[in-house]
């Protein structure tokens, strides 16, 4: 028996009606293997840390874009040279600045959560570094889309500080001594702070990369990554007028903190 009109047709109909639906959705269709559609868009990033989530923001451009997304802190954007997705759901972010730099992570079924890690592999030298350390730093990595909050407003694990302490530092904006007493000895440096409404910028000396984040009830939290630098501070307003905290360096090392204003 001779096959009718519509059976012999059959797989140029199906492959007609398939590129038909792609070009009604102005895209790629889903679960195939090219295009960042999903991943376009802000995130809230984060790093866990030891000393809690380290937050940054990122910037993913449509398909095409140069750069092709950002990672952005206190108001400075941190290029990516690459975004490559592999399958449906996974993506590789490179840093453009740090080629041994990248985030790495899938994308959950409802397309607003990524999990994975970020891993930088350095030579040991680097601000993520330990002494003794092979310079190579994993950290898991997680981000939700268009969270704009850089830290939490409340979060029950963190102590504020006392009433004496508060009252004490109203207000934290100038320029701090900080000393710092850690694996690296007793070094002093230099940080300048603007403080407006809730939201800090702290610029340390000797070129590192400024610190973002929030003072609120006499508790400070500053963090900062930019695929080679991942810092974190927590501080709190002593009744003498100091601040005093930890910094958590990438790898886990914590360093305890103490800054007066100059």
């Amino acid at each position: 028996m001779r096959p009718s009109a519509a059976a012999s047709s059959g797989p140029a109909l199906t492959a007609l009606l398939l590129a038909g639906l792609a070009a009604c959705t102005g895209g790629s269709l889903a679960g195939d293997d090219t295009g960042l559609a999903p991943l376009v868009g802000g995130w809230r990033g984060v790093l866990l840390s030891t000393g809690g989530e380290l937050p940054f923001a990122i910037r993913v451009s449509p398909e095409g874009s140069e750069p092709p997304a950002v990672l952005i802190n206190a108001g400075v954007e941190t290029a990516f040279s690459t975004v490559t997705r592999q399958g449906a759901a996974s993506y590789t972010l490179v840093f453009a600045a740090a080629s041994d730099s990248e985030l790495v992570a899938r994308m959950s079924p409802n397309g607003v959560e990524l999990s994975g890690y970020w891993r930088h592999a350095g030579d040991g030298t680097g601000p993520a570094a330990s002494p003794g350390s092979r310079g190579v730093v994993q950290m898991p990595f997680s981000a939700r889309k268009n969270d704009r909050r850089r830290f939490p407003r409340n979060d029950p694990a963190l102590q504020v500080a006392t009433a004496g302490g508060i009252a004490a530092l109203p207000d934290i904006s100038g320029d701090w001594l900080l000393d710092l007493d850690g694996p690296r000895g007793g070094d002093m440096e230099t940080m300048s702070i603007i403080h407006v409404d809730e939201q800090v910028t702290a610029s340390p000396g000797g070129g590192h990369p400024a610190m973002e984040g929030i003072y609120r009830n006499g508790l400070l939290r500053l963090s900062v990554f930019d695929g080679v630098h991942a810092l974190m501070m927590h501080g709190r307003a002593q009744p003498d007028g100091t601040l005093r905290g930890t910094l958590w360096v990438a790898n886990g090392v914590a360093e305890a903190w103490t800054a007066r204003r100059r």
